[in-house]
């Protein structure tokens, strides 16, 4: 078929349903033909209008075996459009782990919603192979204070331990110890409690 038939198959689509039908067949070829033709065409169709053309471009991206396409894919995490963002951090969990993303998907994390729930995934399907990466960015990303704030849910002040990150946001999140004061680091970036954005 052709990366470039395949993109345009997705921007011609009649429905949605056939849209991602035609998404599938473009990360088929973009993973089939990972040459530098293929990047051009896929980063090209990321900065167009057409929305379900630029999320499948962000996924076909995450199925080339390819550095380069990891860096486009990071960049994306700064983009100024909140969709592409999120499906940036998404696509990025099905590939290898990337040192270079670690501090911006953190910040998706402290910032909350959903894209910080897509980024906290990406994180923790990763944690395995960069766990001391990990542990340096949240160390760089948050400094500890000893304010006890509720759990979600909560009224027991000393189940969680508020954290601030450089931006001045807040999140929270469980101490090792229940009674500790101030709040201990995680102990290992694979805990399953995540930071929850407090606002």
């Amino acid at each position: 078929m052709g990366i470039q038939t395949a993109l345009d198959s997705v921007a011609h689509a009649p429905t949605i349903v056939d849209a991602m039908r035609a998404a599938d067949d473009l990360a088929f070829e973009a993973a089939r033909d990972p040459g530098a033709r293929t990047l051009r065409i896929l980063d090209r169709a990321m900065s167009g209008q057409d929305e379900l053309v630029v999320v499948g471009a962000v996924h076909a991206l995450a199925g080339v075996l390819d550095d380069e396409a990891g860096r486009i894919l990071v960049r994306l995490l700064s983009d100024e459009r909140r969709f592409v963002r999120e499906h940036a951090a998404w696509a990025l969990g099905s590939g290898l782990p990337r040192s270079d993303a670690v501090g911006r998907l953190l910040a998706m994390v402290v910032e909350g919603g959903f894209a910080g729930m897509l980024a906290q995934r990406t994180l923790e399907h990763w944690s395995g192979a960069i766990a001391t990466a990990l542990a340096i960015g949240i160390e760089e990303r948050c400094s500890v204070w000893a304010t006890p704030v509720p759990a979600p849910g909560s009224s027991r002040p000393s189940a969680w331990c508020a954290t601030r990150s450089q931006t001045g946001r807040w999140c929270a999140r469980p101490p090792i110890r229940p009674n500790s004061t101030p709040c201990a680091p995680p102990r290992s970036p694979h805990s399953a409690s995540g930071p929850v954005a407090v606002h």
